[in-house]
């Protein structure tokens, strides 16, 4: 498991001010195997990839952990756990304009 979140930061000064990660940004479509590898991100295209400030965590990284550390070894209920967390909070805690989905991408079907 590889977290690579750009938090709007550079050399410890934040770009960005309040809890919100640099998401638009275009990222490059990246080739990789999808037999052998698994791709979570945190949010669909265009969206924010919310901070979760009750728990010092960027949300979807919280709940992506929390559901690991609880002992879920499949990667699709994993994903479909932290998705529905993450989806569902970020509308309780922020609203419809700050809507964060995560996708998936690769062989859902590995175990951790």
């Amino acid at each position: 498991f590889v977290d690579s979140c750009f938090s709007g930061g550079v050399d410890g000064k934040g770009l960005f001010g309040g809890d919100v990660g640099a998401t638009t940004m275009n990222a490059r479509k990246v080739k990789f195997n999808k037999r052998k590898m698994v791709v979570f991100s945190a949010g669909a295209n265009k969206e924010y990839s919310n901070g979760y400030d009750q728990k010092a965590y960027r949300m979807f990284g919280y709940f992506t952990m929390k559901n690991i550390l609880q002992g879920k070894k499949d990667i699709k209920s994993i994903y479909k756990k932290t998705k529905k967390q993450t989806y569902d909070t970020s509308l309780s805690e922020y609203g419809d304009l700050r809507a964060q989905s995560p996708t998936i991408d690769g062989n859902f079907r590995l175990k951790l």
